[in-house]
C-alpha cells in the first residue's frame, strides 16, 4: 500500500566487495587505597578500542565499500566503596569522564538530493560523557533491605559533522548522544521472613525512572523517548527444603505506555516506535536439585 507523500521506494542491489583491517593495543591502570576494612577509594584510567567496519545495509555501492574508522576512548573514574554502621549501610559512589575519538554513529536519513533514505555509520570526531553514580543499600532491621541508586549523565557530541541530509547540514556539535538520559534514579525494598516450618516468604517492590532521551544525532523531537517510570513487584514462597520456590510477580504495575526504541525515516519527518510491555503478571516455579 502506498500513502500519499510517503512512497515506498526500492532500489536494485549489486554485489560489491571491500576489505580493511585495524589493530590497537589498549591498557588500564588502577590505584586503590584502603582506609579501613570497610572503606576504600580508587582511581582508574583506561583506554578502549572498537574496530572500524562497513555500513551493513548501505543503499549505494560507494557507501557499502567506504569503511568507517575505528572508535577510541579514554576513560577516567574516581570512586569510593564503604560499609557503615556495622555493615548495615553500604554506600558506593563514583564520578567518571570518557573522551571519545571517532565515535561510531549509525543513523537512518535521507541524503541531500536523494529520493531514498539509507542507513549509514560514520564517525563523530569527538564526543564526551561525564557523570556521577551513587548507590546505597541499608538493612535497618532483620529481614528488611532497602536501597536505591541515582545516575546523572551529561553526554554530548563535541565535534560531529556528518553527511548532510535533506533538512540538516550535518552539523551535530553540542547535541546529546543517543540513548543517554540525563537522570536515572531507582529504588527498591524487600522483606524476607522465615516461618516456623523452615519455609521462607519474601516480598519485593522496585521503581525505576528514566528521563527523556533521543534516538537520532540531530535530537529531532520526533525521535525523543519521553521520561517514564516503571514499578515492579514479586511475592515468593520457598519450601522448607530450600529447593522449590513459587513466585508471583508483576511488571509495569502502573500500566505505563512507554517507548523503548524509535526509528525515524524520510529525514525525520516520519517515525515508528517500539513500546515496552504493558502491565504483566506471571507465576514462576523454580526447582533446584
Amino acid at each position: 500500500m502506498i500513502y500519499s507523500g510517503l512512497p515506498l521506494l526500492l532500489q536494485p542491489y549489486a554485489k560489491v566487495g571491500a576489505e580493511e583491517g585495524w589493530g590497537n593495543v589498549t591498557w588500564k591502570a588502577v590505584a586503590e587505597y584502603k582506609f579501613t576494612d570497610d572503606a576504600m577509594a580508587y582511581a582508574s584510567v583506561a583506554t578502549g578500542f572498537k574496530s572500524g567496519g562497513f555500513t551493513g545495509s548501505a543503499s549505494t555501492a560507494a557507501t557499502a565499500t567506504t569503511p568507517f574508522d575505528p572508535e577510541k576512548a579514554t576513560s577516567y573514574e574516581v570512586g569510593a566503596k564503604t560499609e557503615l554502621f556495622d555493615h548495615r549501610l553500604r554506600l558506593n559512589s563514583s564520578v567518571f569522564y570518557t573522551d571519545y575519538r571517532d565515535l561510531q554513529v549509525t543513523r537512518f536519513f535521507q541524503p541531500a538530493g536523494s529520493g531514498f533514505g539509507q542507513f549509514i555509520t560514520e564517525n563523530a570526531g569527538k564526543a564526551r560523557i561525564k557523570g556521577l553514580e551513587v548507590e546505597a543499600t541499608a538493612r535497618p532491621v532483620r529481614g528488611l533491605e532497602v536501597g536505591g541508586a541515582v545516575s546523572l549523565l551529561d553526554a554530548k557530541y563535541v565535534k560531529f559533522t556528518g553527511t548532510p541530509s535533506q533538512n540538516n547540514a550535518g552539523s551535530f556539535d553540542g547535541n546529546r548522544l543517543r540513548q543517554a538520559p540525563k537522570f536515572a534514579p531507582s529504588a527498591f525494598a524487600s522483606y524476607d521472613l522465615t516461618l516456623d516450618s523452615g519455609a521462607a516468604l519474601s516480598v519485593r517492590g522496585s521503581w525505576k525512572h528514566q528521563s527523556k532521551s533521543f534516538y537520532d544525532a540531530d535530537n529531532n523531537p520526533i525521535t525523543v523517548i519521553p521520561g517514564y517510570s516503571l514499578f515492579e513487584g514479586a511475592l515468593a514462597y520457598t519450601a522448607p527444603d530450600g529447593r522449590t520456590t513459587l513466585s508471583l510477580w508483576g511488571k509495569n504495575l502502573a500500566d505505563k505506555a512507554y517507548r523503548t526504541h524509535v526509528f525515524s525515516q524520510r529525514d525525520s519527518r516520519v517515525a515508528f516506535a517500539l513500546f515496552g510491555e504493558p502491565r504483566t503478571f506471571g507465576l514462576s516455579l523454580d526447582y533446584r536439585r
